[in-house]
């Protein structure tokens, strides 16, 4: 009787934790969809006609670039004329990329994709802020009365709400492609490049508001590359096995220059580290996909070589590898948003996740990412790929302060066919 009693305790037991286990996961499949359902019902929002008005008439001015000689000299500048100029140049390309949301993909569109309903808002929000920071809701220069104000807090916080805005980017016009068949890989790579571009010149600027010193009037190339080469060797070492050695060395046709092309050398240390990092981050998974299937046992000869050249106009830097080289049928395509070896994520997706990338692989944007960064102040990337064997990049880099002049994109008036500036020129990839 009493083992009776126990058994039927234990089915009950066992009947009452099944029913606790099915409600907790109803529970949580219900919070999952209000959660969904609360990000599809957010939606995006909606422009009173007095703001478009203002978004309006900032969006007809022209950005106003600056050189890094310009930048340097405008930290000796009063607080209230450096309040000034970043506030209405933020507003005139803020103003403009909110445009090209509106102009170009479409309202309805936008709305299809929860992550560019997040970038396009975040651009509206931001663009508000900066317009109250002023103390002025008109574009009458002589109308602002709150220019001698601290605008840290305001630029901090846009700074800090936008850092995930590539990866938005990215996988929301991914997402839209995959939906919108009429929608080409032209059309999204000529957006993005305008668009990012126009949005590195506004961080740049803020950075340089926040720190007054993100130009190094003697930035040390060789000294650059080579934090940068430990850092890939070590990230490279802990997700692939593999540390793969990083040979520098620096050359200058410039007479008595004991230095090796580092005296007198203006640039931001952020923007070369960045592509940097990016180009050997590439080579470095290649010689490491290439040393693992051939098991070669001299790695010495596997070495990715970095080489600095300089006179006293230019600084142009080679990264070689052995690694294999890109593939002939992938060719132009490794200058695409849309092109990537990562796995894409499920078209239901609601979010964008930011951490979903590796320290090496990233989001898959290294390459056009960093041509656009070398384009921004005037300088080029080109690859040259020799397939079963390697692949050599070239960055190419103006060397004087008056030289490197903000490249700010203009409206585009002109059709696809017409070519524009930031279309991929055949020449940018040579076979």
């Amino acid at each position: 009787m009493l083992r009776g009693l126990g058994c039927i305790n234990v089915m009950r037991r066992a009947a009452v934790s099944l029913e606790r286990s099915r409600f907790l996961s109803s529970s949580s499949s219900s919070r999952i969809r209000s959660r969904r359902r609360r990000r599809r019902e957010e939606g995006v929002r909606e422009i009173d006609e007095d703001l478009q008005a203002i978004i309006h008439e900032y969006d007809i001015q022209l950005a106003r670039p600056r050189s890094l000689a310009e930048l340097l000299e405008a930290s000796k500048n009063s607080r209230e004329e450096i309040n000034h100029f970043l506030r209405h140049e933020y507003l005139v390309r803020s103003a403009e990329r909110i445009s090209m949301f509106q102009e170009r993909i479409g309202v309805e569109r936008i709305d299809q994709v929860p992550e560019l309903t997040r970038a396009y808002n975040l651009h509206v929000h931001c663009f508000e802020a900066m317009l109250e920071a002023g103390g002025s809701n008109n574009n009458n220069n002589n109308n602002n009365n709150n220019n001698n104000s601290d605008m840290t807090p305001v630029v901090q916080n846009i700074v800090d709400q936008t850092r995930s805005m590539v990866p938005l980017l990215c996988t929301g016009m991914s997402r839209l492609v995959r939906r919108d068949g009429a929608m080409s890989s032209l059309f999204v790579n000529q957006f993005l490049n305008e668009l990012l571009l126009n949005r590195i010149g506004s961080n740049v600027l803020m950075s340089q508001y926040l720190s007054s010193n993100i130009v190094d009037p003697q930035c040390n190339v060789t000294a650059i590359c080579g934090t940068v080469a430990r850092q890939v060797r070590e990230l490279c070492a802990q997700e692939t096995g593999y540390k793969p050695h990083i040979r520098i060395e620096s050359h200058s046709s410039i007479e008595n220059d004991p230095n090796q092309v580092t005296a007198s050398f203006a640039f931001i240390p952020g923007i070369l580290s960045y592509i940097l990092q990016e180009l050997l981050k590439n080579s470095a998974v290649a010689t490491a996909k290439q040393q693992q299937q051939q098991y070669a046992r001299d790695d010495i000869q596997k070495a990715i070589a970095v080489v600095i050249c300089a006179d006293e106009r230019r600084v142009m830097i080679h990264i070689g590898d052995k690694g294999g080289g890109i593939p002939f049928e992938v060719g132009q395509h490794i200058w695409s948003y849309l092109y990537t070896t990562k796995k894409p994520q499920p078209d239901d997706t609601t979010t964008t996740d930011t951490n979903n990338a590796s320290n090496l692989g990233g989001y898959g944007v290294g390459l056009p990412l960093s041509r656009l960064y070398a384009n921004y102040l005037g300088g080029s990337i080109k690859l040259v790929s020799l397939p079963g064997y390697g692949t050599h990049a070239y960055v190419y880099l103006p060397r004087l302060p008056q030289h490197l002049v903000e490249v700010v994109p203009e409206r585009a008036n002109s059709s696809l066919e017409e070519d524009p500036y930031w279309v991929v020129k055949k020449n940018e990839f040579i076979l």
